[in-house]
């Protein structure tokens, strides 16, 4: 009955990865409703379906992506669509290791409601630094590991203005700064232990907030405290500049 019901899970999400390859190859990213409900994505790998979890943990094949350097729009439809094909393959065990310095929000988010929509069991790692996008790629791991001399930096989205803006462009800058305010609330909130007040407070201004290890730790950015496991991974992809 397991294998059955993992197959029609299957079934279901391979329709799914068609429609989010298709949106992402036209050039769309996929935005959340902020007026939903706090988590609008199926979590078809959580405690609350440990039977899948733990047939996924047992017999999946295990692959490892090592991305570094800037996030961009190429790099993310990289990820996305070797994801996508190991997934078709039969892999559902993944491990995103990360050293990155940030980049293009966009890009990040696309990555990250992918990688959430999918069904897969994610591990992400810190190598040394997750900062700004990459800390938004970093969160879509449902197990998160920061090596012990790694670091995170957060902040807000910046838009600039010019003197000859007119008042209607101000205003729809303004407009696109709070939907990313909301989606940089909603994401954080799921992947670690901070206020609305707090996360408001770290994503309302440019100003960027660095989290050591141990900080990182406390506020639930990393859920895992021992070394990240040794694994055979069958597949590996590097992502570099």
């Amino acid at each position: 009955m397991l294998i059955n019901n993992l197959k029609l899970q299957q079934t279901h999400y391979r329709f799914k990865i068609i429609f989010v390859g298709l949106l992402l190859s036209y050039g769309y990213t996929i935005h959340a409703d902020t007026e939903s409900v706090l988590s609008p994505f199926p979590s078809i790998i959580s405690e609350n379906n440990s039977e899948i979890d733990s047939h996924i943990q047992e017999n999946s094949l295990a692959a490892v992506i090592y991305f570094s350097g800037k996030v961009n729009s190429k790099k993310a439809a990289d990820l996305i669509s070797w994801v996508i094909k190991q997934v078709n393959q039969g892999v559902h065990d993944f491990t995103l290791q990360i050293n990155s310095t940030g980049g293009d929000t966009d890009a990040a988010i696309a990555v990250y409601q992918s990688l959430k929509s999918l069904p897969i069991r994610l591990t992400t790692i810190n190598l040394a630094t997750v900062q700004s996008a990459a800390a938004i790629m970093y969160c879509a791991g449902q197990q998160r590991y920061s090596l012990p001399y790694s670091f995170f930096m957060l902040h807000g989205n910046s838009l600039t203005y010019t003197n000859n803006m007119s008042a209607s462009v101000i205003q729809s800058f303004n407009e696109l700064n709070q939907i990313y305010l909301q989606s940089f609330m909603r994401i954080f909130k799921e992947c670690s232990h901070l206020e609305d007040n707090q996360l408001r407070d770290y994503f309302s201004v440019t100003t960027t907030q660095y989290f050591s290890f141990d900080e990182a730790k406390k506020v639930g950015l990393v859920n895992q405290t021992q070394f990240p496991p040794l694994k055979k991974w069958q597949y590996n992809y590097n992502i570099s500049d």
